[in-house]
């Protein structure tokens, strides 16, 4: 992936525009938020700093797709900074309460707060791609590499065995599994979002080339993958919870992508914009219902769980919050690499052998098709009739 961002820098024109950065007002806050969340990417109202910039074409070179996604990228980039900055202090927090807790072990502490280190890096490497909206090529670096430390630092904690720290049997058991019960809390988040990311940013891909068939391709795909890893991670806080309102909860998340289901469908296809914008907003209104509901079942559950099991609330509310700013960060990140993906496919030029490969795959494809589709008539016919 990160060859190809590279690559595409001598595929785009990057033009940099002398800007004098706003102050973030209350109408930023708005206009930014609403483009961030409007289906059609329409980006509404232009900021002061961005009319110069974008009403006489110098870092879009009349190419709408391009405005789009970067008046889109900006807004969506401000609200996974709305999200990011509230999950960071709060693992923040949590961390410097437990550092100061009479007994606790300085190893754990300092393992958690690397992962704390890790957020902080990418809440600035997503507000530095924020500053540089209007560079898409060194806004995306940033982006991709601050996202892919965060991401990866998690499972590199999650490799070191606390039950080496135990002095004994019973402590090394213990602290077995307090390190799984940390892992998990730990790398649920940073797994559960990554798919619906990709999705989203499948979506949107779709939005700015309705006539491209990958992105729905894509939704299709991911889509059963999200539902196995949903039911994995939420069989945890269903056990605890023995069922109850966690399972309705589970229920409710699990009904959502059904809908992203027969959206793929709809959308592995070539489309036009009103097509596309009309079902991905029907899509994501009903997930959204269902996920909404599932949410309000799950933090009601949790809060029965953490009075359970004497918990720090702190470590159900930051994997809530973690969850939502990955998958705004994951969305924009992934946008970026399915518009890389796109532009190398279109640029580059086959070869001779490519060409012939081509030509073969669809000679062999019609006559596969020809004879299944005969297989199947054979078959029907010589079945013996139902007597009713």
């Amino acid at each position: 992936m990160s060859d190809d961002l590279s690559k595409t820098e001598t595929e785009l024109p990057v033009i940099r525009v002398a800007r004098a950065p706003a102050p973030v007002a209350p109408s930023m806050f708005n206009a930014l938020i609403k483009r961030a969340f409007r289906t059609d990417l329409e980006p509404g109202e232009l900021l002061p700093d961005e009319h110069a910039a974008i009403e006489i074409e110098q870092i879009h070179g009349g190419s709408e797709p391009l405005r789009k996604a970067l008046l889109w990228r900006r807004g969506a980039l401000f609200a996974a900074l709305v999200f990011l900055l509230p999950a960071t202090l709060v693992h923040l927090i949590r961390d410097l309460i437990d550092m100061g807790r009479e007994g606790a072990s300085s190893e754990i502490s300092g393992l958690a707060f690397m992962a704390t280190l890790a957020n902080i890096g990418l809440c600035i490497g997503v507000f530095t791609a924020w500053r540089r909206w209007d560079v898409w090529a060194r806004s995306r670096k940033i982006l991709f590499w601050s996202w892919i430390i965060a991401f990866v630092v998690p499972f590199l904690i999650a490799l070191f065995p606390l039950r080496s720290l135990g002095r004994g049997g019973g402590q090394e058991a213990a602290l077995g599994v307090l390190g799984a019960l940390s892992a998990v809390i730990g790398l649920a988040p940073k797994a559960l979002s990554l798919v619906p990311g990709v999705l989203r940013a499948a979506m949107t891909a779709k939005v700015l080339f309705p006539g491209a068939s990958a992105p729905g391709w894509l939704v299709l795909l991911a889509t059963p993958f999200y539902l196995l890893l949903l039911f994995v991670v939420m069989s945890m806080p269903y056990q605890m919870a023995g069922g109850g309102l966690m399972a309705l909860s589970l229920f409710a998340f699990l009904a959502a992508p059904i809908f992203l289901i027969r959206a793929g469908r709809r959308l592995a296809r070539p489309t036009d914009l009103a097509t596309a914008v009309t079902t991905i907003h029907q899509t994501r209104m009903a997930t959204l219902a269902f996920n909404g509901v599932g949410a309000l079942f799950l933090i009601i559950g949790l809060i029965d769980i953490v009075s359970t099991f004497k918990l720090n609330p702190l470590d159900a509310i930051a994997p809530l919050i973690g969850v939502v700013a990955n998958v705004f960060v994951l969305g924009v990140v992934g946008v970026d690499a399915t518009l890389v993906a796109l532009i190398r496919g279109h640029v580059s030029h086959e070869t001779a052998e490519q060409t012939a490969a081509r030509h073969g795959f669809v000679v062999e494809m019609d006559a596969f098709i020809e004879a299944a589709q005969a297989g199947d008539a054979s078959q029907a016919a010589s079945r013996p009739a139902d007597p009713a």
